[in-house]
């Protein structure tokens, strides 16, 4: 990840944005991501969009 947000900063970007499982959401938090809202697919199939400011 700290790769991924390294190549995104040399790329001037701002937001990475991500789409994690219910069970990676606090993976994700822990390295700065916060959710922004979740997708619901139906049969209890969720996603939750997460992003970070860099």
């Amino acid at each position: 990840m700290i790769q991924l947000e390294n190549v995104a900063i040399d790329n001037n970007l701002k937001n990475l944005f991500l789409y994690s499982a219910i069970s990676a959401v606090g993976f994700y938090e822990k390295l700065g991501y916060v959710k922004v809202d979740q997708l619901e697919h139906g049969n209890e199939d969720i996603e939750i969009r997460m992003q970070k400011t860099l």
